[in-house]
């Protein structure tokens, strides 16, 4: 780990010099310095140290006061010297800052203000510069756009350092481009419905903005629908999204397979010691001759696990089985 790293290579020097506190012996800290902070105050360091003026002289708290340092997203690089003081020892660390954040800018935006912008992002003007934290900002910046309809848009970042290397002017370069609305949506492999009815499920409809974010839970609320109704060994295929040449309109298409719609028949229980079977059927939410539907199949055994964690047999196993026939389209349930 670089901490410990950098921790250890001062101990060695300090070997050879012969300043460091050897083993066993028992030293008091005298004082307590920071150098190498210009722009982060020097209470604000003190204050996350565990290393106080008066205590007896630990590595261990140093090293924890290195890590410590390094949490509060300020410095680079963090190193300790330990040296002989007023019959104890003085502890000084030195720290090399960041960058500061001189200026923050944005260039293109049109859609959204700076200040609407910089309230979203982290990075921000006298914070310490976070390279991580650009490329967080990056994604940020994208996605408000994005659930603004511009689905297209680029955001690049560019950094310009000032000439001592204490601090650098961070812009954001956005292209925006079109906001782009959805044109047509067409579903494959639709029989057993008309095609109104499944995208009347959706909230992705003709003339809304497209956002690709919501497309695949969009696109889960077909195969909820028609599982729901019946078609247990229902599919969904590949989505294919394409843009018309000005890239202002968005058509998608859904490919699916149905396969067929099942009835229930005959309903059992097995093992089933505690409750009969006609006390468990009480707690079923379809009868014989429904249609199939996932949804009141997982209420169902809800209902049986409460039933059973109301006598103490909280870690029942209630598990469904059920047989599929084809030619009748029967689906018989069994648990």
């Amino acid at each position: 780990m670089m901490i410990k790293k950098y921790f250890a290579i001062f101990i060695l020097l300090l070997l050879l010099t012969g300043q460091v506190v050897l083993a066993g012996e028992s030293k008091i800290i005298k004082a307590v310095e920071i150098t190498g902070n210009s722009y982060t105050n020097t209470k604000k360091i003190k204050k996350v140290l565990e290393t106080k003026t008066g205590q007896e002289y630990s590595e261990n708290e140093l090293n924890k006061d290195i890590e410590n340092i390094f949490d509060m997203n300020s410095f680079k690089d963090v190193m300790v010297d330990v040296s002989d003081f007023e019959d104890g020892v003085k502890v000084t660390f030195i720290v090399v800052e960041k960058y500061l954040i001189k200026r923050l800018d944005f260039k293109g935006n049109r859609e959204f203000s700076n200040k609407a912008i910089e309230d979203k992002i982290g990075s921000a003007e006298n914070n310490s510069f976070d390279r991580k934290q650009m490329i967080d900002d990056v994604d940020i910046i994208t996605d408000i756009y994005k659930k603004k309809g511009y689905s297209d848009v680029l955001v690049e970042p560019f950094t310009d350092f000032d000439d001592e290397g204490k601090s650098v002017t961070l812009t954001f370069f956005i292209t925006e481009g079109n906001k782009i609305k959805v044109g047509k949506i067409n579903l494959i492999g639709v029989r057993s419905f008309k095609t109104d009815r499944i995208l009347g499920q959706l909230e992705i409809e003709k003339g809304r903005l497209f956002k690709p974010e919501e497309m695949e839970e969009e696109i889960k609320k077909i195969e909820i629908f028609y599982k729901n109704g019946g078609f247990v060994n229902f599919r969904l295929g590949e989505t294919l999204v394409t843009y018309n040449k000005e890239k202002t309109k968005v058509f998608i298409t859904i490919f699916l397979y149905e396969g067929i719609s099942y009835k229930i028949g005959k309903t059992e229980f097995k093992g089933n010691s505690k409750f009969s079977t006609e006390e468990l059927k009480k707690c079923l939410r379809f009868n014989t001759g429904d249609v199939f539907s996932e949804l009141d199949l997982t209420m169902s055994l809800a209902l049986m696990q409460e039933k059973y964690a109301g006598e103490g047999y909280i870690k029942a196993s209630i598990v469904p089985e059920y047989g599929l026939d084809d030619e009748k389209g029967i689906a018989e349930v069994g648990s």
